[in-house]
């Protein structure tokens, strides 16, 4: 078994602290019916609802000990809620994710992302390998050789094709 080092412990007795000061803190406004109002455990606690300190009352250290309430303006473009779709350019090999993540080839299913379930990527072959893009980003590399999909952890820029 891996002991831990002296720091994760010291680090764990500086949490459990932290927590048993909240449980003092939460145990008698928690014993009321409300007790899952977060609004109104920060009313009896601070005297107002906690959105409203955290972003109007309290300042914050990397905001330069201003609020962020102060800070904030709003946005110079329209949102869009029906954005164009992504084009590729001409040429481009693009298929669509279905509804679990996948996409076909050679009626071959591979796993791209179900967070990507109904949107459109590009593939680019590059000899046994398939590199999957969703917009500029590389998301998945296909190798057919090995009969393997990697998820990607970094961005890649999608290469002129």
């Amino acid at each position: 078994m891996r002991r831990k080092s002296s720091t994760h412990l010291a680090h764990n007795v500086e949490r459990q602290g932290h927590r048993a000061a909240i449980r003092r803190e939460c145990t008698p406004a928690c014993r009321t019916r409300d007790a899952n109002d977060t609004a109104l455990l920060g009313r009896r606690f601070y005297g107002c609802p906690v959105p409203q300190l955290y972003n109007h009352l309290r300042p914050h250290e990397a905001l330069g000990m201003q609020t962020p309430a102060s800070r904030w303006r709003p946005s110079p473009r329209a949102y869009d809620p029906t954005p164009a779709a992504w084009d590729y350019g001409q040429g481009a090999e693009v298929r669509r994710i279905d509804a679990v993540g996948h996409i076909y080839l050679s009626n071959q299913p591979w796993h791209i992302s179900r967070a990507l379930a109904s949107q459109t990527v590009a593939l680019q072959r590059i000899d046994h390998r398939i590199l999957v893009f969703f917009c500029n980003t590389l998301v998945r590399e296909i190798d057919l050789a090995a009969q393997r999909s990697t998820r990607v952890d970094r961005w890649t820029a999608l290469p002129h094709l």
